[in-house]
């Protein structure tokens, strides 16, 4: 093999033992992760899927510094949360739109409560902080 246009995975001796193939993949399988990141529709949608569930410390990270410091004058992220799932009653969220415009983007979402109301046309604010969509107070 001449390992051109292979992959770095075709490249690995097969007879080479299992712990060096062990420490390749563990050191690219990390590599690979690193450029994904979160569209602002799945980071809106996974906020708010925390939010209702009560898990407000994974909540947290997908909010932006403005939003979590707003937060903390009225009770902080577990209270914004609460508020906004009606204390964890969202049955359904769905995105109806998105909008992206350089750093900042807007998402559209639907809800639908376990007492079957339903709130359509919720315009969630996004922005970029360290290249990474957060919910955010409003657009730059």
């Amino acid at each position: 093999m001449n390992g051109i246009g292979s992959s770095p995975l075709d490249m690995l001796d097969c007879s080479a033992s299992a712990t060096s193939r062990f420490l390749i993949l563990s050191i690219l399988v990390p590599l690979a992760g690193c450029s994904h990141t979160r569209s602002p529709s799945a980071t809106v949608r996974a906020a708010y899927e925390n939010c209702n569930a009560g898990k407000y410390s994974e909540a947290e990270p997908l909010m932006s510094k403005d939003l979590i410091s707003t937060a903390a004058s009225f009770g902080g992220v577990k209270t914004l949360c609460d508020i906004n799932t009606r204390n964890g009653t969202i049955k359904d969220i769905a995105t109806s739109g998105e909008e992206i415009r350089g750093e900042s983007a807007t998402v559209t979402m639907i809800f639908t409560f376990n007492d079957g109301t339903k709130v359509s046309g919720f315009h969630a604010p996004l922005i970029k902080e360290g290249g990474v969509w957060k919910v955010a107070l409003k657009t730059n």
